[in-house]
């Protein structure tokens, strides 16, 4: 049975790979806190939404995941992601970013980025 952590980092991840979907992460997500005036549970759903959009734009692009991807799921899992982070996702984000079009803005530029890096992956299994 799959882990949780192979769906995003693939079976065996390098370590720097690790290390960088992190600091993506962990950068997204300080974008969201240094631009929030305060600290709810809005802003809490954001920036953990950002650091989700950050580490998966790096582990999009990796053959780790685009392996995990190509060997363990089908054609419907594919567009089920795509269908949740062309949708739910921006929705999520206009809704949680209260206002703050610049913010939004470069949110749903680095999903569109993460979107791509996905749906561009060889995740068709080898003939």
């Amino acid at each position: 049975m799959a882990r949780f952590s192979d769906y995003i980092l693939g079976d065996k991840p390098h370590p720097g790979t690790m290390a960088s979907a992190l600091l993506a992460g962990l950068a997204m997500a300080m974008v969201v806190a240094m631009r929030a005036g305060q600290w709810d549970w809005q802003t809490v759903l954001l920036a953990l939404l950002a650091a989700d959009i950050g580490a998966g734009l790096v582990s999009n692009a990796t053959e780790a995941t685009r392996a995990r991807w190509r060997a363990r799921t089908g054609p419907s899992a594919r567009t089920g992601f795509l269908a949740v982070h062309l949708t739910l996702y921006p929705a999520a984000i206009f809704l949680l970013a209260r206002g703050d079009l610049a913010l939004f803005a470069f949110l749903a530029t680095v999903l569109a980025a993460k979107v791509i890096v996905f749906a561009a992956g060889k995740h068709d299994r080898p003939a």
